[in-house]
């Protein structure tokens, strides 16, 4: 199987089962420095062998691309590197996280931003450092109700009166 990662602009071969194929014209993957390239590449052959389905091997490694991008812009925050030890780590997913909300060039929902932190999560285990230790956003449990109790019940008794049989006809 191919991989996403190409080195010194190498081509694809047409319908390859790459990421690459499946972006829109012209879109290339985030360039990283050769440091955090490398440990990608690690991770991608580590995925390699999970029992992962075919696309949530290519959107990890995709969203682990975008989270070390986001790292190498902001390494000079963390006087421990992120990669190496547990509370840095936990730092830079938590400040990632806000980015993602807050900060970053397009606002993400909460939806989103849960999803996109298990990647992070997965790169972290396999390196044998564990989930960061942050807090996901909280969602909604239900759907907001449409009616309050009273109306709703109103409601329901008005569709049952209108579909049940007039009273006193005979049948």
């Amino acid at each position: 199987m191919a991989s996403e990662i190409t080195h010194s602009g190498a081509s694809q071969e047409p319908g390859s089962a790459s990421e690459i194929t499946k972006r829109r014209p012209g879109a290339r993957p985030t360039r990283l420095p050769v440091a955090y390239d490398t440990v990608l590449d690690e991770y991608a052959a580590a995925l390699e062998h999970a029992p992962l389905s075919a696309e949530t091997r290519r959107t990890y490694r995709s969203r682990v691309r975008m989270f070390l991008a986001w790292l190498a812009d902001h390494a000079a925050t963390y006087t421990t590197d992120p990669l190496a030890h547990p509370q840095a780590r936990d730092w830079a997913v938590r400040d990632y996280r806000m980015w993602l909300l807050r900060d970053g060039p397009a606002r993400r929902s909460r939806v989103y931003v849960n999803s996109a932190l298990t990647a992070p999560d997965d790169f972290h285990t396999r390196r044998g450092m564990g989930k960061a230790d942050i807090a996901r956003e909280d969602l909604p449990r239900n759907a907001p109700r449409a009616l309050e109790e009273r109306a709703r019940i109103r409601w329901l008794r008005a569709v049952e009166a209108h579909l049940s049989p007039v009273a006193g006809a005979s049948r």
